[in-house]
């Protein structure tokens, strides 16, 4: 072993994922965000593969090292068979396979990263900001954080919702304007269950400081599939990992104006919300469990 002094490449070796990547497999539609009665095996597959990325962005955080690239054709999946005896998390998942976020060739230590600092490839125009679709509103003049990654995070998550990418047909120059304005901001489908909802549109947050940590996030998703898997039908996983209920009119309408408040709550961060104020529903939490 030794060191050249000089210009050298540095290679990273990675192991090889059989199964292609995550935009195949959303190609291939195998995820379903819905609730209903076809949908148990659907809606599974979708919040065990998030677990999977949201557990290895957390990891990558854990050692202060930002992604700044997540996307889905970064995530790789590898041939896996549930192992005898599997816990709750694993236990009857299909997929076979298992999700591993992979292409740091943006990443960076997080705590070289307070410049803000932007840097364009010379003799071109791109620059390394990851793909547009995926970017964190405020990366082009802070540079990538961890915030970002949980930015992006919720945009691939919404690309597994609906099958369809972020801000799709809108084009380049006015789609980084319109989010660096906060003039643009990710729709979710009513349809889309709605812890997902919720937890995708905490990640997509326009103010950095209220978005959760993925500490927050794989907690989350660990406790909606620990409540999914053990639900005997879809009636009973009415929207547990928020608690909210809709067995009676009165509840109907308290998750009604809960909503409403949360769409007013949207709207302010796009203006002048305050930094670090919580969304309306991040209140149901227990406080131990409340997104920060």
């Amino acid at each position: 072993m030794g060191a050249v002094p000089g210009k050298h490449c540095t290679i990273v070796i990675l192991e090889w994922c059989n199964q292609g990547n995550l935009l195949q497999a959303i190609r291939n539609r195998p995820f379903n965000a819905e609730r209903s009665p076809d949908n148990h095996a659907g809606l599974l597959m979708l919040l065990r593969t998030a677990l999977e990325i949201a557990q290895g962005l957390r990891y990558l955080h854990f050692l202060d090292i930002v992604h700044g690239d997540l996307k889905p054709s970064n995530v790789l999946l590898q041939s896996h068979a549930p192992a005898a005896g599997a816990s709750t998390m694993s236990a009857a998942d299909v997929r076979g396979y298992v999700a591993k976020v992979a292409d740091f060739g943006l990443s960076m230590p997080a705590q070289h990263n307070s410049t803000g600092a932007v840097l364009g490839v010379e003799g071109g125009c791109e620059c390394n900001w990851g793909a547009l679709a995926y970017l964190a509103p405020e990366v082009p003049q802070l540079g990538a954080s961890k915030k970002s990654d949980v930015y992006s995070f919720g945009c691939v998550l919404y690309h597994m919702c609906t099958g369809k990418q972020p801000f799709q047909g809108i084009r380049q120059g006015r789609l980084l304007l319109g989010l660096a304005t906060g003039a643009l901001v990710l729709e979710w489908p009513d349809n889309i269950y709605k812890v997902l909802r919720k937890l995708g549109e905490a990640c997509c947050a326009q103010n950095p400081r209220d978005r959760p940590s993925f500490d927050k996030v794989v907690a989350a998703l660990q406790r909606t599939i620990s409540y999914v898997a053990r639900a005997p039908s879809p009636s009973g996983f009415k929207h547990g990992m928020l608690g909210f209920s809709s067995s009676t009119e009165a509840e109907a309408a308290a998750e009604a104006e809960a909503a409403a408040a949360a769409a007013a709550w949207r709207s302010a961060i796009v203006g002048n919300a305050q930094l670090g104020a919580q969304p309306p529903w991040a209140a149901s939490l227990p406080r131990s469990e409340q997104l920060t």
